[in-house]
């Protein structure tokens, strides 16, 4: 299942310190409006709401070279 493997992904990757996983399930609302099938898959709009939560959720380490 989806759920399955983002498990083993947080599993594998806690092996190493320097990666952080973002959690994305919750970037775009459950709105049918914002998939292209009306499910799982964003459209265009979607991707809006993707971009912006993914960019905030990276920005703090962006930031960390400055």
């Amino acid at each position: 299942s989806v759920e399955d493997i983002r498990r083993e992904i947080e599993r594998v990757a806690a092996q190493f310190p320097q990666i952080n996983v973002i959690d994305g399930r919750n970037f775009v609302p459950h709105i049918m409006e914002y998939f292209c099938d009306r499910r799982m898959h964003p459209n265009d709009a979607g991707y809006l709401h993707y971009a912006y939560h993914l960019y905030n959720a990276i920005k703090p380490q962006l930031q960390m070279g400055d």
